[in-house]
């Protein structure tokens, strides 16, 4: 009699965590499409800023200093989030081709050399998406978990 009350209680046991775990890999993979859905970023401008799409190469020619100009010779106000956040390291590695790290070395040496000063900084997403409201000529890039207002556009770059 003792040995089914221990194998039944083993039974329960085993059950109740095979059922656990089944249940903490459902949520895992669940959530997963949302993480990876808001896990990337995308590149923003002024919604009264003519160019709807930009090459990669010609976006980070204006996040490192290569150019000050849109393709119609206005001025570009590109912005940068402050930090290491996902979004910049994301940005950095998908747009400027670099890892976070590098970026940030290669400023400092343009800045010892006093040949450049990098994009200034928001210290959140939504202060970048505010400057670029305010700015026809800002460029700035943010997840997609944000939402973006009227007054800012996705620019598509390919």
């Amino acid at each position: 009699m003792t040995t089914n009350v221990v194998n039944e209680r083993t039974v329960r046991r085993s059950a109740g965590r095979g059922l656990g775990l089944l249940m903490v890999v459902a949520a895992m993979a669940s959530a997963a499409p949302a993480r990876a859905e808001n896990a990337g970023m995308r590149v923003i401008v002024n919604a009264r800023n003519p160019i709807a799409a930009m090459t990669r190469v010609d976006v980070s020619k204006l996040f490192l200093g290569k150019s000050d100009k849109w393709p119609d010779g206005s001025v570009a106000a590109p912005v940068d989030i402050a930090g290491r956040t996902q979004t910049r390291r994301l940005f950095s590695q998908e747009i400027l081709g670099k890892e976070l790290v590098a970026i940030e070395n290669r400023w400092q040496q343009l800045i010892f050399k006093g040949e450049a000063v990098p994009p200034p900084t928001k210290s959140t997403e939504q202060e970048a998406i505010s400057f670029v409201s305010q700015n026809p000529g800002a460029i700035a890039y943010v997840s997609y978990a944000v939402d973006l207002p009227a007054g800012v556009k996705e620019l598509s770059v390919r």
